[in-house]
């Protein structure tokens, strides 16, 4: 198994610090990997996939029309529906995790 994580930290008045990813077979992730891969550059092709700047229009998507950004965004949803992949996630308040 072979985990990809990513943290987070909430900007809100309820600070939180989150942790969350997918897990899957190394042989999942390598079938993840092409088809991912695939998208990303597929025209307009984008080097990797950033979810602010896809909401922005900014990045990777500067130039793109919404319904271009928002095709894009789907396809590649549609890889992560596709893969047999575990998602977790974890959350702390930002407090406890200053704590450590």
């Amino acid at each position: 198994m072979l985990a990809f994580i990513d943290d987070s930290k909430s900007n809100t008045a309820n600070l939180e610090f989150t942790l969350a990813g997918y897990m899957a077979t190394v042989d999942t992730w390598e079938a993840f990997n092409r088809d991912w891969t695939s998208v990303l550059l597929a025209t307009p092709s984008i080097a990797y996939y950033h979810a602010v700047e896809g909401e922005n229009l900014r990045g990777e998507f500067k130039g793109f029309a919404p319904a271009q950004r928002d095709l894009k965004v789907m396809r590649l949803v549609n890889i992560v529906v596709k893969h047999k992949l575990y998602s977790f996630d974890s959350r702390l308040a930002q407090s406890a995790f200053n704590c450590t």
